[in-house]
C-alpha cells in the first residue's frame, strides 16, 4: 500500500516539475499522513529485524570460530601424529643402523682373528718346510759324504 502511494507521488512530481508548492505540499501530506501512525511500529519492526539479524550473524560467527578451532585441533592432531610416526621411524632406522654397525664390527673382528690364525698357520707351515728342507739337505749331504768316503 505504501509503495503504491509513494510511486504515485513520484509520478506526479516527475510529470509536473513546475508544480506549485501547495500541490507538492498537499501530495506530501497525502503520502505522509497515512504513514505517520504506523511509523513507530515500522521502526520497532525494523529494530527487531535488525536485532534478529545481529543475533544470527553472531551465531554464525561463533559457529565459524568453533569450526576453525576444531579444524585447527584436527590439523594439530594429524601433524602431531605425523611427527610421532616420523620420530618413531627415525628411531627404528637409528636402531637398525646401530645393529648393522655392531654386526659389521663383529664380522670385521672375526675376519681379523681368522686372518691372524691363517698367518700363524702359514708361518708354522713355512717353518716346517724349511726344517724339512734343511733336514733333507743334511741327510743328502751325509749320504753323499758317506758315498764319497766309501769310494775313496
Amino acid at each position: 500500500m505504501w509503495e503504491k502511494i509513494f510511486m504515485n507521488f513520484i509520478d506526479i512530481a516527475n510529470h509536473c516539475p513546475r508544480a506549485p508548492p501547495s500541490i507538492v505540499v498537499q501530495l506530501l501530506k497525502s503520502f505522509l499522513i497515512p504513514i505517520l501512525p504506523h511509523l513507530p511500529k515500522l521502526t520497532v519492526n525494523q529494530e527487531h529485524h535488525f536485532s534478529l539479524l545481529q543475533r544470527e550473524t553472531e551465531k554464525l560467527r561463533n559457529d565459524i570460530e568453533k569450526m576453525r578451532s576444531e579444524l585447527r585441533y584436527e590439523i594439530d592432531k594429524v601433524t602431531a601424529g605425523q611427527r610421532l610416526d616420523l620420530n618413531l621411524e627415525r628411531g627404528r632406522i637409528r636402531d637398525e643402523l646401530a645393529n648393522q654397525n655392531a654386526e659389521t664390527t663383529d664380522l670385521t673382528n672375526k675376519l681379523d682373528r681368522e686372518i691372524h690364525a691363517l698367518r700363524a698357520q702359514l708361518e708354522a707351515a713355512k717353518y716346517d718346510v724349511i726344517k724339512y728342507c734343511i733336514g733333507t739337505l743334511v741327510s743328502i749331504s751325509a749320504v753323499g759324504l758317506a758315498v764319497v768316503r766309501i769310494l775313496l
